[in-house]
């Protein structure tokens, strides 16, 4: 009995969400309410293998700091130099020469006889530092070619205000995980061939597989097309990337947290906005873009989920650039809207419609899928750039 009370107290209260599709929503939520005690072991472990990295990335940054202290404790020594130190000399300028040919950084041009592979393909969070800096994933060219209300209209499945978890967490995955190469020109000929023809069809399939693969945290090598826009850009592609948005949403957003983030209109308290814009800050600095979900002050339902693309430090306190998927991508890359603690405490989102906020949270995707990318990434370089995958 208290199952059913549940199931349909769930279904109820998250029909109500602002981005809500409720057939399929609620056909979700029972599912995610069954399978919660498995949903909730396999998150334990995705957070386990997320933050054991994350410790080794601290460790890291804590040893470079000793490093630098103690070289800026040393005395400097006015000696003539000896063979050693101008060999040192020489070899230094040897590397900018190196950088001035290929860059050695993560995912950089140099090959790993010129690059180390550790440089190349850090088993750290700049795996995922395929763009530098972190804000230039906003940009056009890697974000969805519609807006999270035009999903509504170009998805198989009916919805009535959009499929914000949905999209928000899908770009992020291409962002990462998709790697374009429009000079391959033929897959993409086939998919503007005859609507009724073998090649079409087949190509439509093909692009289909990708999208899928992507949307299971798998990286993927993209044919035919420069960038996400020009991808999403294709009316076809579009349908099913909206599709596969609503599904993402469903996924994500039938669950307990967003039970508990709906339900959430109060304004936090200082001390926890506080930590979370804290906890933000920390993993844009370790290039990642995480997935915001929060709700209006005092508006049971009206939650959103959003991309938060980077910060900006305002009078000592910390602003978050919201990548809104209801937002253009040019105003997005800019940091037009922010998120930011008021005068009491609590959140405040400067778009329309929004203002003071209730309760905000990471999205409880957001370790679970980096920890899985973040495998899948070093494997993929470790490939491309010929390197042993030390583990």
């Amino acid at each position: 009995m208290k199952l059913l009370v549940s199931t349909f107290f769930l279904i109820s209260l998250l029909a109500l969400g602002s981005c809500n599709q409720t057939g399929l929503g609620a056909v979700t939520a029972v599912k995610n309410l069954i399978t919660t005690p498995y949903r909730g072991a396999k998150s334990a472990i995705s957070n386990y293998q997320y933050n054991q990295i994350k410790t080794a990335e601290e460790t890291k940054r804590l040893s470079f700091q000793q490093h630098v202290q103690l070289l800026s404790s040393e005395q400097v020594d006015c000696q003539r130099p000896t063979r050693e130190t101008a060999f040192e000399d020489f070899g230094n300028i040897l590397k900018e020469v190196r950088q001035q040919v290929c860059s050695c950084k993560s995912w950089g041009s140099c090959t790993s006889e010129t690059c180390s592979c550790e440089t190349l393909c850090p088993n750290n969070f700049d795996i995922f530092k395929r763009r530098d800096p972190i804000i230039e994933n906003s940009k056009i060219n890697n974000s969805m070619a519609f807006r999270n209300y035009d999903s509504i209209t170009l998805s198989d499945i009916e919805g009535t205000q959009g499929y914000c978890w949905g999209h928000a967490s899908l770009t992020s995955k291409f962002n990462r995980l998709a790697f374009f190469d429009g000079s391959k020109k033929e897959a993409r000929a086939n998919l503007d061939a005859a609507p009724d023809s073998k090649e079409r069809k087949e190509s439509l399939e093909y692009y289909k597989k990708i999208i899928d693969d992507i949307a299971d945290n798998k990286v993927r090598k993209i044919p035919g097309f420069n960038n996400l826009f020009e991808l999403s850009y294709h009316p076809d592609l579009q349908s099913y990337l909206a599709t596969k948005m609503s599904k993402e949403w469903a996924n994500k957003a039938m669950t307990f947290q967003g039970l508990k983030t709906t339900l959430s209109t109060s304004p936090m308290k200082r001390e926890d906005s506080q930590k979370l814009l804290e906890d933000i800050k920390k993993k844009i600095d370790n290039n990642q873009q995480p997935q915001l979900v929060f709700t209006r002050k005092e508006s049971a339902g009206f939650t959103h989920t959003t991309l938060i693309s980077d910060y900006r430090i305002v009078d000592g306190n910390i602003e978050l650039c919201v990548r809104d998927n209801d937002n253009e991508p040019f105003l997005n890359h800019m940091c037009h809207n922010r998120i930011k603690i008021n005068e009491n405490g609590g959140l405040y989102y400067n778009f329309p419609n929004w203002g003071e906020l209730g309760g905000a949270t990471i999205a409880h995707n957001d370790n679970a899928d980096a920890a899985v990318q973040f495998h899948e990434l070093r494997s993929h370089c470790a490939s491309e750039k010929d390197c042993p995958l030390n583990e």
